[in-house]
């Protein structure tokens, strides 16, 4: 998962409801990798010193992430993030969607030979064991050949020039199937340069890890493009592309080694986090929206208003806080609890949305404040004019923000000084289309 934003459809779909089970977001695969590969600094293949960048590329069935980060210190092992976590749509199964596009075109162009094949087992050819078997092998010496793909089910008898299908197998040369790589190999690689583009050393090391990633084929690309950069970043000779143990589970690795250790010292915010709150009318800032007077001391107010506690790309040290104060005025009679919304937006931080409801962002927490049992301490104002005279109270506190090493959550309310106990939960689609019906209903 890529950002705090996912976690409310993650919800939905029911994960965390049940009896001890909870979701929290964690590293990004490809941070993951980075922190089991750097906390093997005892390996010889890998001799990382302080200060060496290493760009972790974790390329799986739909999303390739990638990770730049620097070494801090090797005893114990910390690193730092150079920048936030970059994701494309490049997967592994966007090459079996290309290996079906590949049989469809051939059944298109000879619909004579249709009639006497089973089209339900060449639709799901891309499930086979022989075509994974193909997918996963190619660029391998041992498989730099054309390929036979059993198709299950199909009389061995039949036979297509057409469609190059002979002894029940529909054969591929290894030119088509290089060309089921090449689009996403191509998008890596361009990624790969925007990623280190403004990087000012060498990188030292490279590594690939997720199913895609244990590719031989996709290994080999990457190498032959390391070795023809003429870039600062990329370097032959001094650009390494080691290759780790089990790419498959070298995630899970890190994950249980960053939560042991904490290895991953500074991050970069992935997104933006905002309260939603009011804010005093200001006839410049708030031209064409919807004001509103405040009963208790008679000053317009614009509601629904974002104020951005954490922007992306934020450098985000270790054990940092990140808070904002709040203003609440009550009547003397009404109970002091309230519930604030937190938003998150993934776009630029230049480009933030300063009100709800709009696109750009979405609810994320729900934040539940309980002041009832600090009315003692609380202070009061009296308005005089307009008439009746009205006391009320009026409450400052504030909403703390803190970002574990996993990348995972934490919000506090302080009075006084003092931690309010209180809850944050992840909100659901509905508070969104509340806001739209308020929306709707203001204009």
């Amino acid at each position: 998962m890529t950002a705090n934003r996912d976690l409310p459809d993650i919800t939905v779909a029911g994960f965390g409801s049940a009896q001890r089970h909870r979701v929290m977001l964690g590293l990004t695969e490809a941070e993951a990798a980075a922190v089991a590969t750097f906390g093997n600094t005892g390996s010889p293949l890998l001799p990382f010193k302080n200060g060496d960048t290493l760009l972790s590329i974790d390329a799986g069935g739909g999303t390739t992430d990638l990770a730049l980060v620097r070494t801090t210190k090797t005893k114990p092992p910390a690193m730092e993030q150079i920048q936030s976590v970059t994701g494309i749509g490049v997967g592994s199964r966007l090459i079996d969607l290309e290996f079906q596009r590949l049989i469809d075109i051939r059944l298109k162009a000879h619909p004579e030979e249709q009639s006497k094949l089973p089209l339900n087992k060449l639709l799901s050819l891309s499930q086979s064991r022989d075509y994974r078997t193909a997918k996963h092998k190619f660029g391998e010496p041992a498989y730099d050949r054309d390929y036979k793909i059993g198709v299950p089910g199909l009389d061995p008898s039949i036979r297509s020039e057409g469609l190059n299908i002979e002894g029940g197998a529909m054969k591929f040369t290894k030119e088509e199937f290089r060309g089921l790589f090449d689009d996403q190999v191509a998008r890596i690689l361009r990624t790969l340069d925007e990623v280190v583009g403004g990087v000012k050393e060498p990188v030292r090391y490279i590594i690939l890890s997720g199913g895609l990633g244990s590719s031989t084929y996709i290994f080999n690309k990457v190498k032959e493009h390391i070795d023809r950069s003429t870039t600062r970043a990329l370097r032959k000779g001094e650009t390494q592309l080691p290759r780790i143990d089990d790419p498959q589970l070298v995630v899970v690795r890190g994950l249980l080694l960053e939560q042991a250790e904490g290895i991953l010292r500074k991050r970069i915010a992935r997104a933006s986090y905002g309260l939603v709150t009011s804010l005093p009318y200001s006839k410049k800032k708030h031209f064409g929206e919807v004001k509103r007077t405040d009963e208790l001391n008679r000053k317009d107010y614009v509601l629904d208003q974002i104020r951005w506690i954490l922007k992306r790309d934020t450098i985000i040290d270790h054990g940092k806080q990140f808070e904002v104060e709040v203003e609440r005025r009550e009547d003397l009679d009404h109970p002091l609890q309230w519930k604030d919304i937190i938003v998150v937006s993934s776009i630029e931080a230049r480009w933030l949305p300063p009100s709800m409801p709009t696109p750009m962002a979405k609810a994320l927490y729900e934040i539940e404040v309980d002041l009832n049992q600090l009315r003692g301490s609380i202070p009061k104002k009296t308005r005089s004019w307009p008439l009746p005279i009205t006391k009320y109270y009026v409450c400052q506190y504030k909403i703390r923000l803190s970002v574990e090493p996993s990348g995972n959550m934490q919000f506090e309310v302080e009075y006084q000084g003092k931690i309010i106990p209180g809850n944050h939960t992840l909100l659901r689609s509905k508070i969104e289309s509340e806001w739209v019906v308020e929306s709707e209903a203001n204009k």
